[in-house]
């Protein structure tokens, strides 16, 4: 038919856009799971394994035929490995065995050398049928060259990750037979693996792989000891070190070194190597993956025996590693893991004892408890409410009277200063005759409000020297003497040395006095008299040097004294006369009446009490660790506020002998009384309670532990050189701007005015703020210079010592997980459904757990946990020969148990295979056929009957396997 008579075709009717609800649901995606295992169920309970190793035999020469069919084996292989043991009777390995399958996959490992893509599912279908059935895996050994084979799969394809992990994966599981292990094992094997290792160590995978064969072949001793002379512990330590992360790889490499382990010299190149960090990878290891009770078992076992080599004992200590035993018993609780906690009780006995044979690690594993931070926290409290009721806090306020006194600060000449003694502003403040209305006063002592003046006004003159020094000022050293004024040495005239403006002033010098009463006076009644007499006679002249002017007043309101002292400096080298003012007050009854009633006595009664208690912990521990107490900087600094304390109450008794009932009569009588000693007793005792609140406030964090805090020190931890760098270039920057901050003032003197500012900020003299004139913003910018770096040098020099408080934390914060997803829709119930359901809140329990494994998680540089309860595990409650009667009794029984148990297992196979014997004998006596295999229905895990063996069965009985082959 010619085109043109065709009819048009018809148009491709396009398929419709996908719609949200054409997409497969959940429901769907688990109906068709179901649908797929069931078919796989059926196909390997038909015993289909077997047959599709003689379709892989016939279609040898067929490329994809034979690897769909390794294929196909490995996907049934590692599904009945996953889940078979709920489902089947008879292992596909059966199958796979009698139809010679692993001779089947060596031949096409033969046939197709060149081919990555068979070769990946054929050495994968090696791998699990020989962990599926290690026995029958010796049917490896029948062929000749079969682990040349396996290697030169790794050979050929060094580009292939692939490849080389699913060789080395099929190697280590042929190996868990002991025949096989022996009879491949070799020097040039172990050389060949390792020099492979070394070079793809940093692949995760081929570590991984390479690790497995290794950890199986050391066992042997011959081969252990030439893998340690080849430098193969460095090497496994370091791809532990980068693969840290990764459980499996941490479990090969563990139990590699495990068995090697048992030479006393190979512990000691593991302790010793890569600068005495190998304990500490196997500790940060073991920390890591703490929830896999197979890495935890098989690293304790390994860092007791690095323990048992007294070399080691510093190194076991400095990675805390008994508080990581602490920690994985604590745990692991349970009947569940009630063996795998008896035998890590067991390993803690070997790390207490490394722990007390080191006296500075004993030392710094003690740690704070939670009753030492309630303790601490009251104790602080009660020193924040003792600063707040201190009596100091109602001390007199001096600031009017000072401003009355108007001082100038700079005087040009002593007749200058001879008219501000005679002006108003001196004798009207201090010798007032009338009230503020104009009445006049009754009692001529009254100075200003409730001050009352008690005693003279003693006036100090001290005058040059021949020698011009200050330290053997006498009389015979004096130029000249004043017209009138006695001499005095610094004891009689109650004077001790001060240095003003950068002049010392000597104790002692010529006296006189500014009497207020007229009968004690007759002569000359009056300030007035006093100072024209000595104008008069020039008692102040040339040779003067310094006039220190003091008296006493008394505050009826708060019964408190306050001791004035005015000085003048005269500068020889410019002939002005520099000023100061200072008044500090004292309080001789703080109490306030009866001490009885006084709430602040009973304060400072539990303020003793708690200094008694922080005295009686340091001689304990003092007596504890002996020298190794001033080792650890917390416990220095314990100590330091213990003297501190100390100093403060004798200070406080050396006040009360001094402030008695004698010396309130001394000041009550017409003579001037000072009161510098007193004084200076009282500002000692506020200085040292000052140091002690602060030390404890900067301690206080060492007790809280602020979870955040912790992330920050590890940081500082990290970057200590950087920091140190910074305080360097700030310190540079702050005594720029500090150097050119006094340079502008109108002292040159850098020294000089850095000791007045400390001295200014220790006395808390508020006089001195009243008469700086200086400019403000020279003040301001060294204030916030000074304060912009004193946090980061705080933080600097306080972290080594807050992390000695800290307990083991992680070095990174917690990632917050979000909650699974659920479906609302209601399907029909499915084992799948069950199992998915199941495995999803096993999940969440586990990522629970992880994240609070990951709240103790290890680090080197931390202290012990201070909050565990469980932390004090006695040294004879961990031993097992002074174990609890309970524990004695538990391990007796579960080992009668084990016995009873392997007895009727033996007998009972015995049993069976003479039953069988017997209805085979009977069949062939009356010439009948062997029934077919039956076949059985599925069972579930809830039908088994006996769990399965623990971890630390396996792990015993493999190990004694182990030992008598290597043997």
């Amino acid at each position: 038919m010619p085109r043109w008579a065709r009819p048009p075709p018809e148009r491709a009717q396009l398929l419709p856009d996908p719609k949200k609800s054409d997409a497969p649901t959940p429901d769907d995606v688990i109906a068709e799971l179901d649908q797929v295992e069931l078919q796989l169920v059926q196909v390997l309970q038909e015993n289909g394994v077997g047959e599709i190793c003689r379709t892989i035999k016939r279609e040898m020469d067929t490329i994809w035929a034979v690897q769909t069919g390794f294929k196909t084996l490995a996907s049934a292989g590692h599904f009945y490995f996953s889940c078979g043991e709920q489902i089947f009777t008879v292992t596909p390995s059966d199958g796979f065995y009698d139809a010679d399958g692993l001779v089947l996959a060596l031949f096409a490992l033969r046939k197709f050398p060149h081919q990555p893509e068979l070769l990946c599912p054929v050495l994968d279908a090696i791998n699990i049928y020989a962990k599926l059935d290690v026995e029958r895996a010796l049917t490896f050994c029948a062929v000749d060259d079969g682990t040349q084979l396996l290697l030169d799969c790794i050979r050929n394809h060094g580009d292939k990750p692939d490849v080389i992990a699913h060789a080395l994966n099929a190697l280590g599981s042929l190996m868990l037979n002991d025949d096989i292990r022996i009879a491949i094992a070799t020097t040039v094997l172990v050389e060949e693996l390792l020099d492979l290792l070394s070079r793809y160590k940093a692949s995760l995978s081929l570590a991984r792989a390479f690790l497995y064969p290794l950890s199986n072949l050391v066992v042997l001793r011959e081969l252990g000891q030439d893998f340690v002379s080849r430098n193969g512990i460095p090497t496994v330590l370091h791809a532990l070190q980068i693969h840290k992360d990764d459980a499996q790889t941490a479990w090969y490499a563990l139990a590699l070194l495990n068995a090697l382990a048992t030479d006393s010299h190979h512990t000691t190149i593991m302790a010793s190597v890569h600068d005495r960090r190998g304990v500490r990878l196997i500790a940060r290891a073991i920390a890591k993956h703490i929830d896999v009770e197979e890495i935890v078992l098989e690293g304790l076992q390994l860092l007791e025996c690095i323990a048992n080599v007294p070399d080691c004992y510093r190194v076991i200590n400095e990675n805390h590693v008994l508080d990581l035993a602490y920690r994985a018993v604590a745990l692991y609780k349970g009947p569940a893991y009630a063996h795998t906690r008896l035998e890590l009780t067991g390993r803690i006995t070997t790390f207490q004892k490394c722990a007390i044979q080191d006296g500075h690690i004993y030392a710094l594993h003690e740690g704070v408890t939670h009753g030492d931070a309630v303790f601490y926290s009251v104790f602080l409290l009660l020193i924040a409410i003792y600063a707040a009721v201190s009596p100091y806090s109602l001390a007199t306020n001096t600031a009017p009277l000072v401003n009355r006194l108007r001082v100038p600060p700079l005087l040009s000449s002593i007749p200058e200063l001879y008219g501000y003694l005679n002006s108003a502003p001196f004798t009207s403040s201090l010798f007032p005759t009338t009230w503020y209305n104009g009445d006049p006063l009754d009692n001529p002592r009254i100075v200003f409000g409730s001050q009352l003046l008690i005693g003279d006004v003693q006036a100090r003159q001290v005058r040059a020297t021949s020698n011009r020094t200050v330290s053997t000022y006498s009389l015979a050293t004096v130029t000249s003497a004043p017209k009138f004024g006695a001499w005095s040495d610094g004891a009689a005239s109650q004077s001790v040395d001060m240095t003003l403006h950068g002049y010392a002033i000597p104790a002692g010098g010529f006296l006189s006095t500014l009497p207020t009463d007229a009968a004690l006076a007759p002569q000359c009644s009056s300030a007035k008299c006093v100072l024209s007499q000595w104008q008069l006679t020039q008692w102040l002249d040339a040779d003067t040097r310094a006039l220190v002017l003091e008296w006493n007043l008394y505050n009826t309101a708060d019964d408190a004294c306050v001791a004035f002292s005015l000085s003048f400096v005269v500068d020889v080298a410019s002939g002005g006369i520099y000023s100061e003012i200072s008044a500090q007050s004292v309080l001789f009854s703080p109490y306030h009446g009866v001490f009885l009633f006084a709430g602040l006595f009973y304060l400072e009664v539990a303020l003793i009490l708690c200094t008694l208690s922080i005295l009686y912990d340091l001689i304990a521990k003092v007596r504890r660790y002996r020298q190794y107490y001033f080792y650890i900087p917390s416990h220095v600094l314990d100590a330091v506020l213990v003297v501190l304390w100390l100093a403060m109450w004798a200070s406080r008794i050396q006040f009360l002998a001094m402030t008695t009932y004698s010396l309130s009569v001394q000041l009550a009588g017409p003579s001037f009384v000072s009161l510098q000693n007193v004084i200076a007793v009282a500002k000692l005792e506020r200085v040292l309670f000052g140091c002690i609140s602060l030390l404890m406030w900067l301690n206080y964090p060492r007790y809280l532990a602020f979870k955040k805090l912790r992330y920050l020190l590890c940081v500082l931890d990290a970057s200590l050189a950087m920091i140190a760098s910074y305080a360097l270039y700030m310190a540079v920057v702050v005594v720029g701007l500090a150097q050119f901050r006094f340079l502008s003032t109108t002292s040159a003197s850098l020294w000089t005015n850095v000791v007045g500012v400390f001295h200014d900020v220790v006395s808390q003299d508020a006089t001195h703020a009243i008469l700086s004139l200086g400019a403000e913003w020279p003040s301001v910018l060294y204030l916030v210079s000074i304060n912009s770096v004193v946090v980061p040098f705080a933080t600097m020099v306080l972290a080594p010592h807050l992390q000695a408080g800290y307990a083991v934390s992680s070095r990174e914060p917690d990632k917050p997980i979000e909650p699974p997803k659920r479906t609302e829709t209601k399907s029909k119930p499915s084992f799948k459904r069950t199992m998915t359901t199941f495995t999803r809140d096993l999940k969440i329990m586990l990522e629970q757990r992880q994240r609070t494994i990951r709240k103790h998680a290890f680090a080197p540089w931390e202290q012990s946990d201070a909050s565990w309860s469980e932390r004090a595990i006695h040294v004879d409650a961990a031993k097992p020969s002074t174990a609890p009667a309970l524990l004695a009794k538990l391990r007796r029984l579960v080992t009668t148990a084990d016995a009873d148990a392997t007895a009727l297992h033996n007998g009972v196979a015995g049993l069976l295979l003479r039953l069988e014997e017997a209805h085979h004998l009977l069949r062939a006596q009356y010439g009948l056929r062997d029934k077919p295999r039956t076949q059985t229905q599925p069972r579930m895990l809830r039908q088994l009957k006996t769990p399965p063996e623990s971890y630390v069965h396996r792990r015993q009985s493999s190990i004694k396997d182990k030992r008598e082959a290597s043997l």
